[in-house]
């Protein structure tokens, strides 16, 4: 018996010891996944949430299940390759759940100018506690040409992809959606010229907070009198 423990130790030794904290604390983790909360810290603040939801049938359905495994090679290799969101290696998110009120669901949209595309944006979020914004461009835009009357160019201008070539073009294309709220999110799928689409998002962003300061300058001047 001592022999095998020995051994036991030895090899014990070629395991990460992230792994073997793991294995070590497999069963409390289930524990805190059965129970009717699960709490985490998120920058210093304690989460507290519900564990399960109610079906139509009033049946309790866990929203993160642990898989059955009793061997623990199947452990470490799930570990490894899947493992509950919020840990390593993050394949279902990087927090042990989503934010509540969010859908899953994403607003994708692109299509001719900035305007039309703003239409659709609002059209697709409307009445969504999140705006999940998804943005396609045109290939002119993806490209980095700006809007030409050149054949290879006019012709696919705003086509698959809304068209955005200025700072000016940005604003309209979020205008109405507080790009620094909490629950608003944007995407765009770009390659080559995203530092300058980036650039125009960010000063969209910046100057819609300067509007919002400066109306809320105006409004305490005239209440001032």
């Amino acid at each position: 018996m001592s022999a095998l423990i020995t051994k036991f130790e030895e090899l014990r030794k070629d395991l990460d010891p992230h792994l073997w904290s793991m294995l070590q604390n497999w069963k409390a983790e289930e524990e805190k996944y059965s129970g009717e909360f699960y709490t985490y810290l998120v920058r210093g603040k304690e989460i507290k949430v519900p564990n399960h939801t109610k079906s139509l049938s009033h049946l309790k359905i866990p929203k993160v299940a642990l898989p059955k495994f009793r061997s623990w090679g199947d452990k470490v290799r799930w570990a490894m390759q899947e493992n509950t969101p919020g840990f390593f290696p993050y394949t279902a998110g990087i927090y042990p759940f989503k934010r509540q009120g969010e859908d899953p669901a994403r607003m994708f949209a692109g299509e001719g100018g900035p305007e039309r595309t703003n239409k659709r944006f609002h059209y697709v979020s409307q009445g969504m506690p999140a705006k999940r914004l998804s943005t396609a461009f045109d290939s002119v835009t993806l490209y980095g040409h700006d809007p030409g009357r050149r054949p290879d160019i006019y012709g696919k201008v705003g086509n698959s992809g809304v068209s955005i070539c200025c700072l000016d073009d940005a604003k309209k294309l979020y205008s109405g959606f507080d790009l620094t709220a909490p629950n608003t999110s944007v995407s765009m799928t770009i390659n080559g010229p995203a530092p300058m689409l980036l650039g125009f998002f960010m000063n969209a962003a910046i100057d819609q907070n300067c509007e919002k300061y400066i109306r809320e300058e105006g409004r305490l001047r005239k209440l001032r009198g």
